[in-house]
């Protein structure tokens, strides 16, 4: 039997290299239409799922245990004053639980004295409770709608959800023009307003020093994303290693170039990867500079921000209220700086102080989460 020349076996070897790799192709490309099929019949599942898991991550029910009080507001210890109205008399004839949206300054009672709001589209009026030296902020909810049970059902319902969320923040907003406040948690709720005085009388000095630190100063969000594909580029323009790596593959001959490129994948992933996490990092760092305080929050997936864009910082300034417009300009200036790497800067503010507040046994939400 003829033996092959050499040359005949690399002809061989570079025809089955090309054979090989258009076969390799079809077969990813066969699997992706695959998977992308049983993705699209899963996907609404999944996403049902994971909103879900999020909505009941931010719900927090806080009550006394085993305590069944219904609340009578005519009933609240002396040191815990509603003032009266024909509304309240009507609330406290309709045993329910007590919503609390924050605890401020005893001052800040009088905003809803003569003024009629509603916070939850099924709560009752918003009233101003005063206990010692605060005050809290509370409305009556229909305990049949507001127990744990009901509220597991009922925040499936994106709409029901939305609007309570919605009205909870713009009460904490309105006392937050005028006062420093700290914020609950969404559905802090307790079964009665005895245990709500009693809490806040007990801590009455904790809660006044953090009022007290809180006063003229605002917390701020900033997030930003990061657009892979343009990063990509830009990195592909820039980073020594990617072009050192380019250089080998294209010497290489076609078959162990096959391979070689995957491994490029990789370092140009790593490369886009590392690159936001620095601008990330650096961000932070000079913003943390400036700040009272500053607070790192967890990244979101796209699953739950619901951009193809990848979230490369979550955090949350407190600023003195005279210094946010320099955050605004040094944000403006970052932005500007890396806007053409594919990095998009998202301030939102001011918040209810929820990351520099946090009160055991209370609780409390934020702007990151």
């Amino acid at each position: 039997m003829r033996r092959l020349t050499q040359e005949e076996k690399e002809v061989l070897r570079e025809k089955l290299n090309r054979r090989l790799n258009e076969e390799a192709r079809q077969i990813i490309d066969s699997a992706w239409e695959d998977a992308a099929g049983r993705c699209r019949d899963s996907l609404a599942e999944i996403f049902f799922e994971l909103m879900l898991d999020k909505t009941l991550d931010i719900i927090g029910v806080t009550g006394s245990t085993g305590d069944e009080t219904e609340l009578i507001t005519s009933q609240a210890p002396e040191t815990c004053k509603p003032a009266r109205s024909e509304r309240e008399n009507a609330d406290a004839r309709n045993p329910g639980y007590v919503y609390l949206y924050c605890v401020a300054p005893v001052e800040a009672a009088m905003l809803f004295k003569d003024e009629i709001i509603v916070g939850l589209p099924d709560g009752g009026r918003v009233r101003g409770i005063e206990c010692g030296r605060l005050a809290a902020i509370v409305s009556s909810v229909p305990a049949e709608k507001y127990n744990e049970e009901a509220l597991e059902e009922s925040v499936q319902d994106p709409q029901w959800l939305e609007s309570r969320v919605t009205g909870h923040e713009q009460i904490i907003q309105y006392v937050m023009k005028s006062f420093p406040v700290i914020p609950m948690k969404f559905c802090t709720i307790f079964h009665a307003l005895e245990r709500i005085n009693r809490l806040i009388t007990e801590r009455e000095d904790e809660f006044g020093k953090i009022l007290a630190g809180i006063d003229g100063k605002e917390e701020w969000g900033l997030k930003i994303y990061y657009n892979p594909g343009v990063l990509r580029k830009h990195m592909e323009k820039t980073s020594e290693r990617i072009k050192e790596t380019r250089e080998r593959v294209e010497s290489k001959g076609e078959g162990a170039a096959y391979f070689m490129r995957k491994k490029m994948d990789e370092l140009i992933a790593e490369e886009v990867g590392n690159k936001a996490a620095d601008v990330a990092a650096g961000v932070h760092g000079e913003l943390e500079q400036m700040a009272r305080e500053a607070k790192l929050n967890r990244l979101l997936g796209s699953e739950v921000t619901g951009r193809l864009e990848i979230m490369a910082l979550n955090a949350v300034y407190f600023f003195d209220r005279h210094d946010v417009a320099r955050l605004k300009e040094k944000v403006e200036d970052l932005s500007n700086r890396y806007r053409d790497m594919g990095f998009e800067f998202i301030l939102t503010g001011p918040w209810p102080p929820y990351n520099f507040t946090l009160v055991s046994d209370l609780g409390g939400g934020g702007a990151g989460e």
